[in-house]
């Protein structure tokens, strides 16, 4: 085996995984399916490259092993692969997969963003409570178990915190707090809350809270941060709040843990009706989906581009036009405003 290279199938990893396919590949490692030949059962393993100043023991893989919660991906197994010396974890294959591709460029319902939040910050907890930061929550480590729920996972890069509850900064920039990418940057409570919180956002809207092209640590670093509800303007204010509170550039200004942002997020009330964003839909700029409610028929509304302007088009379900809803000659930066009303009072 080497950190370079995707293990070809038919290899054999600790002596007890055979290699079936190799399932991706991410800034952290190389995912597989494997045969456990112990058990008798498919897992999904994932490879951890090796990182400068790596300790070669692994003390962590003992907690991840006894790790527990409705809300985490469990760990099979943790260990160290002789004779390369690479760490690797085992967990269960979860045909649903992970969240970032399916949700891209539209996300999910409010309900269901809040519903998948709390329960990925219960897990995150679990880990809180063992002493050990998760250090890397982005969408693409949570995962959808059979039932639909939300799973933490992809623990490889969890590590103790020091007795000042940091660690070494690690993580993916696109959803890493500003001070864990400084010069001289830790790893806190406060910096899993950031991610988290991000991580809802993206289910919000399909996006990161900062533009994912070029120097994205940089704009991290800078504080361009967009706002929840210029991207998803049916995102409700109280829930906005939540989410942008925890995404403060000032640590102390977010959610002091997991559970408390979880409180958070459960007294959040969504808008009455089930709002969602369209995705593509033709050349407009954003398109809400509003399904039926109260035998209120569903509603659609349009910002589409006009004479050098912007305008507002509503359709309710049957094709009939709202014309005395719809505004017309709006600047562009108007456009998040009058779709937030509407969504608020249709």
């Amino acid at each position: 085996m080497t950190s370079g290279l995707m293990v070809p199938p038919g290899t054999r990893i600790g002596d007890r995984y055979d290699v079936l396919e190799a399932l991706g590949e991410g800034t952290q490692g190389q995912v597989y399916r494997v045969l456990d030949r112990n058990l008798g059962v498919e897992q999904a393993l994932k490879l951890l490259r090796p990182q400068p100043g790596e300790p070669a023991t692994w003390d962590e893989a003992k907690i991840l092993k006894r790790l527990e919660s409705d809300y985490l991906l469990r760990v099979l197994n943790a260990d160290v692969a002789s004779p390369a010396d690479l760490r690797y974890i085992t967990t269960p294959l979860l045909p649903g997969g992970d969240i970032e591709a399916k949700i891209r460029n539209r996300g999910i319902t409010p309900s269901k963003a809040i519903r998948w939040g709390m329960q990925v910050a219960h897990g995150l907890q679990r880990i809180h409570d063992e002493r050990l930061l998760h250090r890397d929550i982005k969408p693409a480590n949570v995962y959808l178990d059979s039932a639909g729920d939300a799973l933490l996972g992809d623990l490889g890069l969890a590590i103790q915190m020091g007795p000042d509850g940091k660690s070494p900064p690690r993580g993916t920039p696109q959803t890493m707090a500003p001070e864990a990418l400084s010069t001289f940057g830790k790893c806190s409570v406060r910096t899993d809350i950031y991610s988290l919180a991000a991580t809802v956002f993206f289910m919000m809207t399909g996006q990161y809270p900062v533009y994912n092209r070029g120097d994205v640590a940089k704009r991290v670093l800078k504080g361009e941060r967009r706002s929840v509800r210029d991207l998803a303007p049916h995102v409700s204010r109280a829930t906005g709040t939540v989410i942008e509170r925890s995404l403060s550039y000032d640590p102390e200004g977010r959610a002091a843990s997991a559970r408390d942002f979880a409180n958070q997020l459960s007294q959040a009330s969504p808008h009455p009706r089930e709002w969602s964003l369209l995705a593509d839909h033709e050349d407009h700029q954003i398109c809400l989906r509003g399904e039926p409610f109260r035998f209120r028929r569903g509603i659609t509304v349009c910002a589409i581009p006009s004479g050098g302007k912007w305008k507002t088009e509503v359709y309710r379900d049957g094709g009939r036009r709202a014309r005395k809803l719809e505004k017309d000659g709006l600047a562009y930066e108007r456009i998040a405003v009058e779709l937030r009303k509407l969504a608020e009072t249709l």
